[in-house]
């Protein structure tokens, strides 16, 4: 396939990217800025986008000609935006991707990835949280807004580590954080490798029978609080 990965620069974009090249497919990054030579993607088609300010005309330029869509970027709980938190997930997470995924069925794109988060599923009572909403809300829509035309697969991911050339990573911001005392209820969480979820991103574009909301990961770990 060829396949059009938006966040191709970023830290699960880049290894689902090298990942689908490494198997046989054509890929082309999709991003604001052009990648760097230290992320080795000089194999890969390039379209300058910047998803949250792309009218539905730039969408299907950018995607045209593409079999599959991975949408590996999008606002994480990590941000603090001024004024309204909630008007600031749902632009990025819910408009954006409507818009996104609007353009790709519009232009024939037949399998779309998205990745949202495993905390809904997992902490229903997390739903009034801004971002866990929004995440809610783009899967609602988006099931919605795709048909049998374009397949549409939500992988729900948990804690993602892994590295990417000259970026610091969550890995590298824990190692600094256990310096100091952390409070943290009684408990622990799941996480995965990103090596990992790139495959499982390979995995839902290339199964024909993939299909749906998939809950992903790799280990649980636990702690004493």
């Amino acid at each position: 396939m060829r396949v059009a990965v938006v966040g191709g620069t970023g830290l699960i974009g880049w290894h689902a990217a090298r990942t689908l090249l490494a198997n046989g497919h054509d890929v082309r990054i999709i991003a604001r800025r052009e990648p760097s030579a230290a992320l080795q993607l000089s194999a890969c088609e390039f379209a300058s986008v910047d998803l949250y300010a792309s009218g539905p005309d730039e969408l299907r330029a950018a995607l045209d000609g593409c079999d599959g869509l991975v949408q590996a970027a999008g606002a994480d709980p990590r941000i603090v935006p001024t004024g309204s938190a909630r008007d600031f997930f749902f632009a990025a997470n819910v408009e954006s991707n409507l818009r996104l995924f609007g353009a790709a069925r519009d232009v024939g794109v037949k399998t779309g990835v998205i990745l949202t988060s495993y905390f809904h599923p997992l902490r229903p009572e997390m739903s009034d949280h801004p971002y866990v909403a929004s995440r809610m809300e783009s899967e609602k829509q988006l099931t919605e807004l795709c048909d049998e035309a374009l397949r549409l697969v939500i992988l729900q991911p948990p804690y993602v580590f892994g590295a990417i050339p000259g970026r610091t990573s969550l890995g590298d911001t824990l190692a600094k954080a256990v310096r100091v005392p952390l409070l943290v209820p009684h408990g622990g969480t799941n996480a995965m490798t990103v090596t990992a979820l790139a495959e499982a991103i390979r995995g839902a574009l290339e199964r024909e029978d993939a299909r749906g909301t998939y809950l992903v990961g790799d280990e649980n770990l636990t702690w004493k609080s």
